[in-house]
């Protein structure tokens, strides 16, 4: 059960792409992608079993924040 905050920092570059994956069998999970001090470039408050792709129009550090509440799944995101 995953029940806490936890982010990464991905390095990209203009015109990279993050890949996410989700697999959600129950619980709430939020997930926020911002660059370093700046307003997300993509947020959503309870993510559903999915996949998604979003390109990276800036170089730079990304933060990916994962938020779990009473969560049980899998997540994964990759840089292409």
């Amino acid at each position: 059960m995953f029940n806490t905050t936890d982010s990464q920092i991905l390095e990209l570059e203009k015109g990279d792409y993050i890949y996410g994956e989700i697999e959600k069998k129950s619980g709430k999970l939020s997930v926020i992608i911002q660059k370093n001090g700046e307003e997300p470039i993509w947020e959503s408050k309870n993510m559903p079993t999915g996949s998604f792709r979003l390109e990276i129009e800036e170089d730079g550090e990304y933060r990916i924040t994962v938020k779990g509440e009473r969560a049980k799944g899998r997540v994964s995101f990759k840089k292409q």
